[in-house]
């Protein structure tokens, strides 16, 4: 398309950052997310969390980091940082919007194991 005198680029990266592309991309997720473990046994699944749990851990550098969790080729073919780059809500931001209101979540980049244990979680979520 460049070559032909199509396309200059700039009108294809407007094209699709509008909204039916991002719906498609956002569909597109919903439809391909796979969980591959979901608790020790079916009989005591980790998922869906607890509404009213007393507390919950959130894990990892891509927690509260939309530009990690979109990935590669979001932005940039590897990726970028940071949660200004694209609309979308964080893991962290969509189980504290989701939970009961008396639930505590803490988020912590990278806990220790002590950290974990001394803090009681009623459950724990890793990202990144």
């Amino acid at each position: 398309m460049w070559r032909a005198g199509l396309s200059t680029g700039r009108d294809l990266v407007e094209m699709i950052s509008q909204a039916p592309h991002r719906d498609l991309g956002r569909e597109a997720v919903r439809k391909s997310l796979v969980l591959l473990k979901n608790g020790e046994s079916a009989d005591e699944p980790l998922l869906p969390l607890q509404k009213k749990a007393p507390k919950i851990l959130v894990a990892g550098s891509h927690a509260n980091n939309l530009g990690y969790q979109c990935g590669g080729w979001t932005m940039e073919w590897q990726g970028l940082s940071g949660n200004n780059l694209t609309y979308g809500t964080t893991i962290l931001g969509t189980i504290t919007a989701t939970i009961d209101p008396s639930t505590q979540v803490v988020y912590n980049e990278n806990p220790n194991a002590d950290f974990a244990k001394s803090n009681n979680f009623s459950s724990a979520v890793g990202c990144g």
